[in-house]
Formats: structure tokens, sequence, C-alpha cells
């Protein structure tokens, strides 16, 4: 096991040969050593091809967006991190942060991060900008939360965002599909629901799975509060673009952000389970529970990574 001492996260490049850590980026050896490649402080995150990596740097009391080759050499792409337009100037002597946490539009097409003024506490969300160039103005998008299945991205190019501010899971929560060309996003409905949240692309970028939710105005977030709203969920599929949202015949679901394994099929978590729809229509089987001890569920103002108990192969 590898861990970062330099305080960033570890992820791998999509060939697997490379990986970002808190030091830069490193090459693991056949026998569990590693060498440093190129040293550069705070996490990074990589191009579809694995060939660049997009860091925050410090350089001159400035902050700057760089990408820089993978296998080492000059930063092939620099961008200055200004107050975005409309941004409030923040009081904190540190100045406007980028924060670390971006992600990147297949193509070329551009660079989705959030924005952190003053290195504010991020726990209600963050503004979310798109930068499709160096040297181009920022394009403010919305505001999400950070973590996991706020912002998904299709292999296309096309991304999702759950817009909506505050830190708890059943407040102001609405999918939207978002243009790479403009920035501009559009809201995904489903009758009758009150939010809808936790988007998953397939492969081919073609459908957008997605849970719908009531809205709640509960301070509690403990496991007898949060296990009643996670049963109200259902599953949708939207065929990409225009078509219509169809429900799909779980009862109630949390869509996985990664959980694929065909272009038709679905994993999704409910009642501390992990489920399959075979296919569109198709009757949801259950793939093994429970995720997580009785009783226990990890949750963050109703939110539970259901992720971190497992990992699926598509081979």
């Amino acid at each position: 096991m590898l861990r970062s001492r330099g305080g960033g996260s570890l992820l791998w490049s999509p060939r697997g040969d490379l990986l970002t850590a808190g030091a830069g980026i490193v090459k693991v050896t056949g026998r569990g050593g590693f060498h440093l490649v190129i040293r550069q402080g705070g996490d990074g995150i990589w191009s579809p091809d694995g060939r660049r990596v997009a860091f925050v740097t410090t350089r001159n009391k400035a902050e700057l967006l760089e990408e820089i080759p993978a296998q080492g050499g000059r930063p092939v792409g620099v961008v200055p991190v200004a107050v975005p337009p409309g941004e409030p100037l923040p009081a904190s002597p540190r100045g406007p942060q980028p924060d670390h946490r971006r992600r990147r539009l297949p193509g070329n097409k551009g660079l989705l991060y959030w924005f952190d003024p003053g290195s504010a506490d991020a726990a209600d969300g963050q503004a979310l900008y798109l930068i499709k160039a160096p040297g181009q103005h920022p394009i403010r998008v919305g505001g999400t939360l950070t973590g996991p299945g706020c912002v998904v991205v299709s292999p296309p190019g096309e991304f999702a965002i759950v817009n909506g501010l505050k830190r708890y899971a059943w407040q102001t929560k609405t999918l939207e599909l978002c243009s790479p060309a403009t920035g501009a996003c559009a809201p995904v409905r489903a009758p009758g629901c009150e939010l809808t949240l936790d988007p998953a692309w397939s492969p081919d970028g073609r459908l957008l799975a997605f849970a719908e939710a009531p809205a709640s105005a509960a301070a509690s977030f403990f496991q007898p509060v949060v296990a009643p709203w996670y049963a109200m969920h259902t599953l949708w599929i939207l065929r990409s673009p225009g078509g219509a949202a169809r429900r799909s015949p779980a009862a109630a679901a949390r869509p996985h952000p990664s959980g694929q394994p065909t272009p038709t099929a679905w994993f999704y978590e409910a009642g501390d389970a992990l489920w399959l729809v075979p296919a569109l229509g198709g009757k949801p089987v259950r793939v093994a529970a429970p995720l997580f001890p009785a009783g226990k569920w990890p949750t963050y103002y109703g939110r539970i990574d259901w992720a971190q108990q497992f990992a699926w192969s598509a081979a």
C-alpha cells in the first residue's frame, strides 16, 4: 500500500502506470518501490488520455492552474487563478483559492473546478466554474457540494451537476444537464419529484441514471432518520440528450456513480444492500448485503458513501 505523505490524495492515471500523490507524479516499480517523476505540491487530476496532469500551484504569491506532461517537462498550459466575475472579494489574507477537486472534460473541452473564496468551509458547497482554455474567463456553472456524485462527466464531454447548496442531503438538490460549449445548464425533471440527485452516466454517455427523493426539514442525520429517507428514493433513467426520464422497476435506489458493468445494467444501493438492474425494465437482483454494520451507517448530514464498501470489475 502506498500512502501520500504530503496529505494529498492518490489517483492513478488512466493508463495505470503513474499516480499523483501529495509530492507530485510518482512511478511505481514492479517490486512496490517508487520514484518521483515530477515534484509538485497539491492534488493533481489526469487528462482522459493520461498524458497530462492539472495542478493548482503557488508561484510568486499567485495561484496558478498548470498542466504538466505526465513524463516530465515544462507546463503546457498556465491559467492565473483570479476572482471569477461576480464573486465577492474574500476577506481572508490568503486571497481567493481554487478548490483542489477538479473534473477534466474529454476532448480538451475544458476543466471544471470549485472556487473557494478565502479557503472558507466548504461543507455547504462552493461555486463551480468551467474554464475552456488557458486565458479565457471562467464561466460560473452553478453551486454544488464537492463530494462524490455532485458532478459527473460523460465520455462525450457532457456533464451533469447536482445544483444546490446546503450540507443536508435532503435540501435544495436539483439535477441539471450542462453544455461543455456554453456552461449553461437545464434541470432534469421526474414527475412529482422534489429532489433529483446522485447522477451516473452509462459508458457511452447516452443514458443518465439518477435518484429522486422527497425534501425534508429534518435536522438530525442519524440512521433512524436517514434510513427511511433513503427508502423513499426511486431510480430513474434518462436517455440523453433530449429524452424523457423513465422510472426503473427498482423500488428504492441510489445509483452508484461508477457502478455500471454494461451499457444497460446498473448497480444501486437500497436497504443497506447492493443491487443490480440487468437491463432497462429488468427485475433487480440483490448482489450483496449488508454494506455496513447494523445501526452504524456512517452518515454526514444524511449523505452516505456507499461505494467505500465495494468495488467492481467489468472483466
